[in-house]
């Protein structure tokens, strides 16, 4: 998550590389379980998907607040008030997507174990 935050800072737009490869471990995790059968995927989306939507939201919303500082940084000066807002509506989206990632980090260890 940190490493959102960070792409996000320095390239803008740059957490899309780490959404895009969390995205593709997904995909290949449910790919292993199914095991090229077709008849499987439903179960292998279920079982992935119950943590994984979850995680995808803490990702997406880090990279939005690092998005959100890097705007801040380019408008504003430091000693600006509107920079410290800025600032604090970006640590209160980290500290949504930390809540969010203990959920779904949570949800992997004992709910996921119970269906499979």
């Amino acid at each position: 998550m940190l490493f959102c935050i960070i792409f996000s800072l320095v390239f803008g737009a740059g957490a899309i590389f780490i959404l895009a490869w969390n995205a593709t471990v997904i995909a290949t995790a449910i790919g292993i379980f199914a095991k090229s059968s077709l008849s499987n995927m439903p179960s292998a989306v279920f079982r992935y998907m119950i943590h994984g939507l979850p995680e995808i939201a803490a990702y997406f919303t880090a990279a939005l607040a690092g998005g959100i500082i890097s705007i801040g940084l380019i408008r504003y000066d430091v000693k600006d008030s509107r920079f410290w807002n800025v600032m604090a509506d970006s640590l209160n989206l980290i500290l949504i997507s930390i809540v969010i990632l203990i959920i779904a980090a949570l949800i992997e260890v004992f709910i996921t174990p119970k269906f499979f």
